[in-house]
């Protein structure tokens, strides 16, 4: 279940950046995953509440975006948008590929409310 240390990770990643701003709460969060990136998404959507209790995070809103890896054909030599992890060149179909990216993860948003 490392779903919940990566859950912990990005809390951790989110109290680093908010630590100038005291005077505003978050109101959402958007990620980015790459589909490579063994993550379960839904199992991250489910932890996330237990995990952000009692922190800055608690009953944020963890918005999720997939990421579709970009793969580099070996044979043709094109770059191309895998559609699936099974990373098949959309030019050739030739599964002789390697990825570009799509295996990490990236906090790219924090949505904030000034509290009064």
């Amino acid at each position: 279940m490392h779903e919940m240390s990566t859950c912990r990770s990005l809390i951790n990643q989110i109290e680093k950046a908010l630590q100038d701003h005291a005077n505003y709460k978050i109101s959402s969060v958007d990620v980015s995953i790459g589909q490579l990136a063994n993550i379960d998404i839904d199992e991250l959507k489910e932890l996330f509440p237990m995990a952000s209790k009692n922190t800055i995070a608690e009953n944020v809103l963890l918005n999720i975006k997939t990421v579709s890896p970009d793969i580099n054909c070996l044979d043709c030599g094109k770059t191309t948008l895998s559609k699936n992890k099974k990373l098949i060149c959309q030019n050739c179909y030739s599964n002789n590929t390697i990825p570009l990216n799509g295996t990490d993860m990236l906090l790219t948003n924090i949505e904030l409310e000034c509290e009064s």
